[in-house]
């Protein structure tokens, strides 16, 4: 049963590659972010999302593990290329996400910083020129 639907997966997935006129790399990375993508929509985030990160790990996971049982043999160079390309552009979205976050936290803190420890400062600002 399971063989038969690994089959099925791996012929559509095939046909759709074909007739998209796309290698199936291109896939890969067309597959990733829309998942991705799909995952932070659905997940209600934002910005970089961990959620959305482990649905495309899951969706890879299941994808590799049906590849498997078609092809009937681990093909290990075609497995880490297929990870890469699934992974390359949602996992930097994450990272710069969470760069950016952190950033900003920062950069809030010492903004709070200066005020606390000059809150004269906020106010010379903020008064209208003479």
């Amino acid at each position: 049963m399971l063989d038969t639907f690994a089959q099925f997966y791996v012929g559509l997935t095939k046909q759709l590659v074909h007739e998209l006129g796309i290698t199936d790399s291109e896939m890969h990375v067309h597959a990733g972010l829309m998942l991705y993508l799909t995952g932070q929509f659905l997940f209600r985030n934002r910005r970089g999302s961990i959620q959305a990160l482990k649905l495309v790990f899951i969706a890879e996971l299941a994808n590799e593990t049906l590849d498997f049982i078609a092809y009937d043999s681990l093909r290990l160079a075609d497995t880490i290329q297929d990870v890469l390309f699934t992974f390359f552009w949602p996992t930097c979205i994450y990272v710069m996400s969470v760069y950016r976050r952190r950033r900003w936290a920062t950069d809030l803190r010492r903004r709070e910083l200066r005020i606390r420890s000059n809150p004269l400062r906020v106010l010379r600002r903020a008064a209208p020129a003479a």
